[in-house]
């Protein structure tokens, strides 16, 4: 069983009304005009990703880290957070949008299909927009724009879950799903139909090939 998370509501309120940085330094790391040691220290300047996993949206068996200012309020005036996950064999992340960072997408292992779409007027005003897509391999990176429509699919040949890491040019960059799932929720490998219903045709296929090679009961 995970860690229950550290409820840090109170602290970023206070940390938010400090005057200036050094203030809120001080707030954080420091107690009585002194500064703190050992554990308490420790927890303010070391961010564990091993700790409090969560299931991944859309990942079978995948699971996920987020360091943002509600888990890790150093953070604060920063403009950076970080996620870690691991995305199970056909697990999708669905098309979603981060309203306030662009992303820079980091695939560790394994091998992730992606996609992401523009605002209006890339190939001129009376021009659908393209899904501008690609494949990712270990150690590759890619960048989703901010406001950009944009998903992943784990589509590894040898079905092993795929490793990422993701840094967001916000310490609070928000998620907002661009479809809502016919079960609700988001995609697992388990409910297939669900996955297929919300991608494009093209992606689709993808997914539907990946499920045949992984998970053949359930394609």
């Amino acid at each position: 069983m995970a860690d229950a998370p550290t409820d840090n509501t109170e602290l970023i309120a206070k940390l938010k009304t400090d005057a200036t940085a050094i203030k809120r330094f001080q707030r954080l790391l420091t107690d009585g005009g002194q500064l703190l040691s050992g554990t308490k220290l420790t927890e303010r300047i070391i961010f564990d990703f091993n700790k409090e996993v969560s299931s991944i949206p859309g990942g079978k068996g995948g699971t996920t880290r987020i360091s943002n200012i509600e888990s890790f309020p150093i953070l604060i005036g920063s403009g950076i957070s970080m996620t870690r996950a691991s995305l199970g064999p056909c697990g999708v992340v669905i098309p979603h949008v981060h309203p306030r960072a662009t992303e820079y997408f980091l695939l560790v292992d394994g091998e992730v299909d992606f996609g992401y779409m523009l605002e209006l007027g890339l190939l001129g005003p009376a021009v659908p927009n393209p899904v501008i897509e690609g494949k990712l391999n270990a150690n590759q990176g890619t960048v989703f724009p901010q406001g950009s429509i944009h998903f992943q699919i784990n589509n590894s040949p040898d079905c092993k879950p795929a490793n990422i890491m993701v840094t967001l040019g916000s310490e609070d960059p928000g998620t907002t799903p661009i479809v809502q799932m016919p079960s609700g929720g988001n995609a697992t490998a388990t409910d297939p139909d669900d996955v297929r219903a919300i991608l494009p045709p093209q992606l689709a296929s993808v997914v539907t090939t990946c499920l045949a090679r992984c998970y053949p009961d359930k394609a």
